[in-house]
């Protein structure tokens, strides 16, 4: 026999040796079954001592000891803290009490209407001199006066709260018929000319009152035939604004993404990923109506008094202009998600800059439209000609590149 065989049989040994122990431990332990069940033993009261029974006992009864006063290890799971949604917003601005000549901004409108009112509350939460009233209707519209009739309501509405400035937001229940007497099948002539007439007649109510007026357009919808309805009533406002010089506010694009397209989630007025959109595609969310509500107040603050701030500009200089006008001094707003600019454009490069060449391309239209750099200036940190301007070589071989 090799020495490895002698080593494993030895191992086989002992190996059976300590099954059999244990299995004799075992029996012995289960002979009296049949008797009284064991039961672990009480602790002594008065002992210093406090015994423990667990399986090394049961086996080899030799209980394992602890002092007294000391206290098991308990493992507990750690808590994991709920995780915050993305769309959980920062906590609402603390209102202040309203004095008593603040200055009132009506809302009407419908559903959206409301969701634009309550952003308009948080917005305005902190300015005591100006107090947003909800009259919106949710339900309500322009097409059907059985429900609620805008036209009829809105005198004694302008007469109770004497408005500093009007905010409306309807139109997403108008994609139907009129019915009556002067019905009409949705988007017909008949029904465009009647249509038109009501909006008209809302806008000249307020307009007779010398109250500025902002129309609010409807946002960009999930459904594209609901969407090119609501499209053609934007277009609607937009024009019968313009009639009375009301403010329209565009929404449209505002909340589409990149390629103008329907996108439930978007930045807030913060620049954070939210979700802007219920489920059902129309209606905003809390942080969509605070989004909405932030490009209404760009328009809504300088028609209260509370303009933005006219920097760098001697407002002496510039008596005789109004101040919207003054605004637009200041510079042109650029979107970072609108077509760029065609060639030749202005906005860029301004009509007169150097930066265009011969055939009127500005270095922004350049790079935009063409892809190619911009034409470089003189001594400018892109302008490789050699030698440069400023360097007088004074006959010197210039040294090689």
């Amino acid at each position: 026999m090799t020495p490895l065989e002698s080593i494993a049989t030895k191992l086989k040994r002992c190996m059976v040796l300590s099954l059999a122990a244990l299995a004799i431990l075992v029996v012995v332990g289960t002979e009296d079954s049949s008797a009284t069940p064991f039961v672990p033993p009480k602790p002594l009261i008065g002992s210093n001592i406090i015994q423990v029974q667990g399986l090394f006992e049961l086996l080899f009864g030799r209980p394992r000891t602890r002092p007294e006063g000391s206290r098991p290890t308990i493992r507990t799971r750690r808590s994991t803290p709920a995780r915050r949604s993305s769309d959980s917003a920062p906590a609402a601005p603390e209102a202040v009490e309203k004095v008593e000549t603040a200055r009132n901004v009506v809302v009407i409108g419908d559903a959206m209407g409301s969701g634009l009112s309550r952003g308009l509350e948080t917005l305005f939460a902190e300015a005591p001199d100006i107090v947003i009233s909800n009259r919106t209707k949710p339900g309500s519209g322009i097409v059907r006066h059985d429900f609620y009739d805008w036209i009829a309501e809105l005198p004694a509405i302008l007469a109770e709260d004497n408005p500093a400035a009007v905010v409306i937001m309807i139109g997403s229940n108008d994609r139907q018929d009129i019915r009556g007497s002067d019905g009409a099948e949705l988007r017909t002539q008949k029904w465009l000319g009647i249509y038109e007439g009501r909006v008209q007649n809302i806008l000249n109510q307020v307009a007779a009152r010398n109250i500025p007026i902002i129309w609010v357009g409807m946002p960009i919808m999930r459904s594209s035939s609901y969407g090119q309805d609501i499209s053609f009533l934007n277009d609607l406002y937009e024009q019968q604004s313009n009639r009375v010089s009301a403010i329209f506010v565009e929404t449209w694009n505002r909340f589409a993404d990149a390629d103008g397209r329907y996108n439930s989630s978007g930045p807030d007025v913060n620049g954070r990923a939210r979700r802007m959109r219920n489920d059902n595609g129309i209606h905003l969310t809390r942080q969509g109506n605070l989004k909405l509500a932030y490009f209404v107040e760009q328009e809504l603050r300088p028609r209260l008094g509370e303009g933005r701030i006219v920097a760098a500009i001697e407002v002496e200089e510039y008596s005789n202009v109004s101040f919207d006008e003054r605004r637009d001094l200041l510079g042109v707003e650029i979107s970072l998600t609108s077509p760029v600019p065609g060639i030749g454009s202005p906005v860029l490069t301004g009509a007169d800059s150097p930066q265009e060449d011969r055939r009127g391309i500005g270095s922004g239209a350049r790079l935009a439209d063409l892809g190619t750099s911009p034409i470089p200036l003189t001594g400018r940190a892109d302008d490789f000609s050699w030698p440069p301007p400023a360097m007088d070589v004074g006959g010197v071989d210039s040294p090689p590149l």
